[in-house]
């Protein structure tokens, strides 16, 4: 097939698998890209400090005679994405005291450290919150058939999670 003659000294005319006729292509695709790839870093945001999306905000721990009031405890459950009440049983359960959930605020009827209270939200967001093939947060639990499943949106996995029963049952 022919080119058109009218159209074989164009600068601008485009033959599939030969580049651009009358141009030096190498240099400019070199400094178009270089040219993009400035604009791109330069658009891109910097992460957090640790380079982590997502960070488990500090308890926020008050003192109320024997009692610890955990201040943000709301704060917590919804950047874990689960259910106040669901943390707030399994730390009760963990620090082997009555827990009550008070508006955003939760109650043990204990004194625990600050620490300790922590070191708990850690290991609930390992149990029932991080994914352990890809390490990512964002989960959510479904319950299929009598198995309470801990279920990936990013990669799918599934694992069974141990159910929390209540004290009175």
């Amino acid at each position: 097939m022919a080119i058109p003659r009218s159209t074989q000294r164009d600068e601008t005319y485009y033959a599939p698998g030969f580049g651009t006729y009358g141009k030096n292509v190498c240099a400019d695709a070199a400094l178009e890209y270089s040219a993009l790839l400035d604009r791109a870093f330069s658009q891109l945001k910097t992460g957090g400090d640790k380079g982590e999306r997502f960070v488990i905000p500090q308890a926020e721990i008050m003192y109320d005679g024997r009692n610890t009031v955990i201040r943000n405890l709301k704060e917590i459950s919804e950047r874990l994405r689960r259910d106040p009440s669901h943390v707030m049983n399994y730390l009760s359960r963990e620090f082997g005291c009555q827990g009550v959930l008070d508006g955003p605020r939760g109650v043990l009827k204990s004194k625990v450290a600050a620490d300790q209270v922590n070191g708990k939200v850690k290991n609930y967001t390992m149990k029932f919150v991080m994914c352990l093939e890809c390490k990512r947060p964002d989960t959510h639990i479904d319950r299929v058939g009598r198995v309470h499943m801990l279920i990936c949106e990013s990669c799918g996995a599934q694992r069974p999670v141990p159910q929390l029963r209540s004290k009175e049952a």
